[in-house]
């Protein structure tokens, strides 16, 4: 990938990134619809609707989608011995809407946008008047722009916002439902990228703004926010059809604690034939971490059966180093892929299933890969 994730292979990923392309809307029939359905047992059910248009130079999708179900009750075998009992699965209904626009304005210039929204609600316990709530609201454009053969220009912005709330529905106590949100997490999010290709290779410059916002009511302090800005510079370098060099320079900086850094990354590749190719890079690494991460982990409260956001503090960013050499050999019927990784830094992230936290580097990190791959 080009620009900042390619530089430093993105926040989080230590081996690479991965691009995800969406369908082009341009290519879509003039209209198209798909409507699905289930229906089960304790009033399971899902509906979902894609529609899609295209007409001249605008094309637009749109996806529904809707599942529930009803809280019904289960119960262990009395013969089994298990550390938690479970006595009901807990009831849901998910709403999930999507929509994408695009317009190509001239042959060099496309507009594209979208809007999604998300809502999930828990019914822990049909008797009960509290449900948990879970929103998502998310949006982002996205200009395209080529004013010549060799240049390609990028500018988008993007915005999610992810809250929980509690939902009390109206009983004897509460003459109208009242929903109370808990947590909001908000990230504004700036970029802007420029492609140019030469005749031996491709510059890339480019630069990223995010804006993070928190509130947390389980938190000391009601709410928080920071920035986060980084600008880069790349070149391709094809130097002949064996050898190809890659060189990068990226600023990075952090507003917690003012911190900032020039790492840079050097890469060069060999491909000694069409079965051969041989690969090392160097490069340094800077990781802000989000506020989500700076403030909170989700410990699993096993009482309760939910997610609750606790305090923590991880508040520095993430500074690694890292020399990656690899190889591959294919031929028509097999594949070797071997690689080796060496990494030394100060502090990492570590991710675990219902919590975030930290861990300090003992010395090197050594990591060592070998693959086998039958083509058949």
């Amino acid at each position: 990938m080009k620009g900042a994730a390619s530089a430093l292979y993105g926040s989080s990923a230590n081996g690479g990134v991965i691009n995800i392309i969406t369908r082009d809307l341009s290519k879509l029939p003039a209209w198209s619809l798909d409507l699905n359905g289930r229906i089960g047992s304790h009033a399971e059910k899902r509906y979902g609707l894609d529609f899609g248009l295209h007409k001249g130079r605008v094309a637009n999708t749109l996806n529904v989608l809707y599942n529930g179900r009803d809280c019904y009750g289960v119960h262990n075998r009395d013969n089994r011995s298990i550390p938690l009992r479970i006595d009901y699965v807990p009831g849901q209904e998910v709403w999930n809407v999507r929509d994408r626009i695009a317009c190509r304005l001239s042959d060099g210039l496309r507009i594209t946008g979208r809007l999604g929204y998300y809502r999930r609600e828990m019914i822990r316990n049909a008797a009960e008047s509290e449900h948990s709530r879970y929103y998502d609201y998310s949006g982002g454009v996205r200009a395209d722009w080529e004013p010549t053969a060799a240049d390609h220009v990028e500018v988008s912005y993007n915005f999610d916002q992810y809250d929980k709330s509690r939902y009390y529905v109206p009983s004897a106590l509460l003459v109208s439902d009242m929903d109370v949100r808990e947590y909001s997490n908000v990230q504004n999010s700036v970029r802007s990228l420029w492609n140019r290709n030469f005749s031996q290779g491709t510059l890339t410059l480019g630069a990223d703004y995010m804006y993070d916002y928190l509130v947390n009511a389980k938190l000391a302090d009601a709410d928080y926010h920071q920035s986060s800005a980084d600008a880069f510079v790349q070149y391709d370098w094809n130097l002949s059809k064996q050898w190809e060099l890659i060189g990068a320079l990226r600023y990075d900086y952090f507003e917690s604690g003012h911190r900032s850094q020039l790492p840079p990354k050097v890469s060069a590749a060999w491909h000694q034939s069409r079965r051969l190719h041989l690969r090392a890079g160097y490069g340094m690494g800077f990781r802000a971490p989000t506020l989500k991460e700076q403030r909170t982990k989700a410990a699993f409260e096993l009482m309760k059966s939910n997610l609750a956001q606790l305090g923590d503090s991880i508040d520095r960013a993430e500074y690694i180093t890292s020399l990656d050499r690899g190889g591959l050999y294919h031929t028509e019927l097999w594949r070797v892929v071997c690689e080796r990784k060496t990494a030394d830094g100060k502090k990492i992230v570590v991710e675990r299933l219902f919590y975030v936290t930290t861990a300090e580097l003992d010395g090197k990190l050594q990591v060592l890969g070998f693959r086998f791959d039958p083509l058949v």
